[in-house]
């Protein structure tokens, strides 16, 4: 053994394996599997499909929020629920109590430094929604039906109290609309969604991040999706939508207690097209209302009137309807200005009072929503429940959307 010098010197034995013909081949199965067709979108899936399709891929396959951070926002929406069925209740049992369960539920999730901090953000988090609620009737009736099912609420397990399910925590599923949801509160003809955020987003930042034809790079479609679920419960009504910010101002609260008004961002839906609805009168009275009786569109446009500013755009349509400047800079807006000052005044104030109805309007275009925005979206929403349906089929792309602080951004290969 030890002479030898090399595997060679060694006596060895050839193998080889058999030829097909001489074995049985293994037996082969269709490796094709029947996909499942989505048929629904929520307002968070429509969120990361629009960024990116892959994005939406990741977001089925991984978690990506932090349980304690879950933990935390569901205990503020169960509080909100269980407060919206019993405020009576809560206010005999004390407010202690409740602090207590929650503490008791983030407890596993968090170091005990942690806990005194979370009890602060407890505490204002929902006397601000105490606070909210209090300031809003109970609807008598409601016209969405509940998703069946009791759902879960850590408040009512412990109390043992059983939940109206129809007007908060509101989860729906409709099929028509291809689109699902939960509503955390319904007060007739507005929707509420809470939010722990410590800013709040103007009027015109959350139409921006929702209509199809402004939204750039990170949309936010929940508005959307939650007011067409309504108007198709309470078609040809007025609607709106409202985000409340109950954490916002906690450096106020700690003091004492801030306005809730300040926390709280509304936008209305019109069910009338854009261009039809500037024709009514509670659109030109908001025009020259709160503004002083020397500025210059209300003092143009109370001298026009109502049924003069009516003539001149009931047979037009509004170009550039999202930009100020173009609008301004536009074949229209000196048809405008040359048809007030025929009726007004050939003035200078006429011409600027001209120019500032413009610009009046754009601004109520873009904190608003209106007839066309939905019935867009609800065919946006069907052509991206068909993409994803494909994208199952042929993969998921990454997108055209810029990456930076996407959630996934470190598995997303371009």
């Amino acid at each position: 053994l030890y002479g030898l010098e090399g595997f060679s010197d060694h006596e060895t034995s050839r193998y080889s394996l058999p030829q097909k013909s001489e074995m049985e081949a293994f037996e082969t199965e269709d490796p094709c599997v029947e996909v499942e067709e989505v048929e629904m979108l929520s307002q968070s899936s429509l969120n990361r499909l629009v960024q990116s399709p892959r994005t939406y891929y990741f977001s089925r396959l991984v978690q990506d929020t932090e349980e304690d951070v879950m933990v935390k926002g569901n205990l503020f929406h169960e509080f909100a629920e269980f407060y919206a069925n019993f405020p009576e209740f809560v206010e005999e049992e004390g407010l202690e109590k409740f602090m207590e369960v929650m503490k008791n539920e983030i407890r596993p999730y968090v170091e005990d430094i942690e806990l005194d901090k979370l009890e602060t953000e407890f505490r204002v988090g929902v006397m601000n929604i105490m606070r909210f609620v209090d300031s809003r009737e109970k609807p008598e009736n409601v016209a969405l039906e509940p998703q069946e099912g009791r759902g879960q609420n850590v408040f009512a397990d412990y109390f043992g109290k059983e939940l109206d399910k129809a007007f908060a925590e509101l989860s729906f599923r409709n099929r028509d609309l291809s689109a699902k949801g939960k509503i955390d509160l319904v007060l007739g003809n507005e929707l509420v969604d809470y939010k722990s955020s410590s800013r709040s987003r103007s009027k015109k930042k959350i139409v921006e991040e929702a209509n199809i034809e402004l939204f750039d790079g990170s949309p936010d479609f929940q508005p959307l999706i939650y007011l067409c679920e309504l108007r198709d419960k309470m078609p040809g009504q007025k609607l709106k939508f409202t985000y409340f910010y109950f954490l916002s101002d906690m450096a106020s609260d700690l003091g004492s207690a801030s306005d809730i008004d300040e926390k709280t961002v509304s936008v209305t839906y019109y069910p009338k097209m854009f261009d039809e609805k500037i024709l009514d009168l509670e659109v030109f009275e908001w025009m020259i209302k709160d503004v002083a009786k020397s500025n210059d569109r209300r003092k143009a446009l109370e001298k026009l009137g109502h049924e003069n500013f009516k003539a001149f755009f009931e047979d037009k349509k509004i170009p550039h309807p999202y930009n100020k400047d173009e609008l301004i800079e536009s074949e229209f807006a000196s048809e405008l200005a040359d048809y007030m000052k025929k009726h007004v005044g050939d003035y200078k104030y006429v011409e600027k009072g001209a120019a500032k109805t413009l610009r009046k309007l754009v601004e109520i275009r873009k904190t608003s929503f209106f007839k066309e925005d939905l019935n867009r979206f609800e065919d946006f929403l069907d052509e991206k429940l068909e993409d994803v349906n494909r994208y199952k089929e042929e993969g998921f792309p990454v997108g055209d959307s810029d990456l930076d602080g996407n959630p996934y951004e470190d598995m997303i290969i371009e």
